[in-house]
């Protein structure tokens, strides 16, 4: 052992030099490498598969190849679809011309220049493992072989599970359980049933479909020789009703203010901005051709109310189907009352009082300067109220399938309205539409649709004619056998999916299906064997990238658009 004095220089020390490779060592390394390769193609092949998004078919829960539309005036941002093939892209993926996109808040039109670059569709991670333990639920979103084409994988919404009938009615599904092989019952057999996607609260909320959202409105002009912003033109489709109309401050606003002591209400006005056109439906269709016009009765109305007095009373309404044998068109109201006792209402023709849908639920009543969500969601005949997230009053409504072919078709748009009885501000107020799964897209029958007689002029169906169905066997109620599955696109109106397919491959029809599936006159084209299911979508792990201008590709990472797919 040997010893250094403080102030002797410490002698520099040797650096190890690294030895030379080696055989084993070039093995080791090749072997670590086939082995990574081996676990990612095992990972690839039995746990998760990354797929990238190429069409709109189930926009805008997932987009295809699109373009990203951020309104000036207002800050709104929604997406266009751009499918392709396109003959509205140049060579580079930039719009060959000037185009013009409507902004469906507000009606106006939003400036694409030439050059504006497509983005492309999400990436999406799918577990494939997940149905080899547990089977394919309904609402799930699917990817699959197509049994028309295998050599390619689709994505959809799953809609018909094995052995049920199913059928589709004013945007809505039914479904009736059957015997294995047995044919689908008549519309009018006891035992069909509303199919909810209410039953699945988280995916319920992601299909909904914005209308409004008081948060979004035009800016206001500047006067350069003023310090303040002049008054917007732009009025809000919200209208004050009644003799204290004069009492709301809704002009330019992104806060809707009511200052009187007595009751006042808001009634949202559809034809105000268009907001009943084909384009407002479905903003990511507006370069394709034009969708359907699609009756509203679906819809999730959603305030935040800050009261400026202690137990103000609050209604939201609209209206809806309602009944058993005799059906009307009815309202449906949810009411927070002074004393905190929230429950849902309805009132019948002629009657001079409300009928309570709901039993009661005790709350705190609203409180003074502050901020209360209150949601009022009625889908799928299944009427809520939700205070903060809660769900406090439910009712469902179970008429036939042969009660609700017989009543009333849905109104074009619903009776959609707010009621204060003292002063109080709505913070934010936003309407939002449900799904509507098309029977009839672009006039196209669609298997499994039931319609009412069209008008004698015009497209839209005459809500007072007797009611019909198609009578081609492949608009009508239709059975799901063993292991076999029904999915629809979320965009329907421009999905190619399980109502149009009417080819099998040979391939896949001669190793998947049982001759006697087509006896009869019968096929189960349009229909998915569980052995063509690939897994379930649950992430969008790389939205389309940002760019730094509008004419360049995207480079940068999108992370607020990453999200889990319900």
């Amino acid at each position: 052992m040997t010893t250094q004095s403080p102030g002797q220089p410490r002698p520099p020390r040797a650096t190890p030099r690294a030895a030379p490779p080696t055989d084993q060592s070039v093995k080791d390394t090749l072997e670590s490498i086939v082995v990574a390769f081996a676990l990612a193609f095992v990972f690839r092949a039995f746990v998760c598969e990354a797929f990238l998004i190429p069409t709109g078919s189930m926009a805008p829960t997932l987009l295809g190849q699109h373009l990203r539309v951020t309104d000036p005036q207002t800050g709104y941002r929604f997406a266009v679809g751009v499918d392709p093939p396109t003959t509205l892209l140049d060579g580079d993926g930039g719009f060959a011309s000037n185009r013009d996109a409507r902004s469906p808040l507000t009606g106006r039109d939003i400036d694409v220049p030439r050059g504006t670059k497509a983005r492309p569709g999400d990436r999406i991670l799918v577990l494939k493992y997940l149905y080899g333990v547990s089977p394919p639920k309904r609402w799930d979103v699917v990817v699959f072989k197509a049994p028309h084409e295998p050599q390619t994988n689709y994505i959809k919404r799953l809609i018909g599970l094995p052995n049920e009938a199913v059928a589709m009615l004013d945007g809505n599904v039914y479904t009736h359980p059957i015997a294995p092989h047995a044919d689908a019952p008549p519309i009018d057999a006891p035992g069909w049933q509303i199919a909810r996607k209410t039953d699945r609260p988280d995916t319920q909320a992601s299909v909904f479909r914005t209308i409004y959202d008081s948060r979004y409105i035009p800016d206001a002009p500047i006067d350069p020789h003023a310090n303040t912003a002049e008054p917007d033109a732009w009025p809000p489709p919200w209208t004050p009703v009644g003799d204290t109309a004069d009492q709301w401050l809704l002009q330019g606003q992104r806060e809707y203010t009511y200052r009187a002591d007595t009751p006042g209400s808001l009634r949202f006005d559809f034809e105000r901005h268009d907001y009943a056109s084909r384009h407002a439906r479905y903003p990511y269709n507006q370069f394709k051709r034009a969708s359907n016009r699609e009756p509203i009765e679906d819809i999730r109305l959603a305030v935040d109310v800050r009261p400026q007095a202690h137990g103000t009373e609050l209604e939201l309404r609209t209206t809806a189907r309602l009944g058993g044998e005799h059906r009307a068109r009815q309202p449906v109201i949810a009411r927070i009352d002074a004393t905190g006792s929230a429950r849902l209402y309805t009132r019948d023709p002629g009657a001079d009082a409300d009928r309570p849908l709901s039993a009661a639920h005790q709350t705190t009543p609203l409180q003074r300067d502050r901020i209360t969500r209150v949601e009022l969601w009625h889908v799928d005949q299944h009427t809520i109220l939700r205070i903060n997230g809660t769900r406090v009053a439910e009712h469902r409504d179970d008429p036939t399938l042969a009660q609700v072919l017989a009543g009333p078709s849905p109104t074009h748009t619903p009776d959609v309205s707010i009621s204060l009885s003292a002063p109080a501000t709505l913070t934010r107020v936003v309407l939002d539409r449900d799904l509507y799964y098309a029977g009839q897209p672009s006039f196209q029958s669609a298997r499994g649709a039931l319609f009412r007689r069209p008008a004698p002029t015009g497209d839209e169906p005459d809500p007072d004619a007797p009611p019909t169905h198609i009578a081609d066997p492949a608009a009508l109620p239709f059975a799901i056998g063993p292991d076999r599955f029904w999915v629809i696109g979320d965009n329907s109106p421009h999905s190619d999916d399980g109502r149009f397919w009417n080819h099998i491959d040979p391939a896949v029809r001669s190793r998947f299906f049982d001759p006697a599936e087509f006896d009869n006159g019968r096929s189960p084209a349009g229909l998915v064997p569980r052995n063509l299911m690939v897994g379930r979508a649950f992430f969008v792990y790389f939205p389309a990238p940002l760019a730094i201008t509008p004419d360049r590709h995207g480079l940068i990472p999108n992370f607020a658009d990453m999200r889990f797919i319900k």
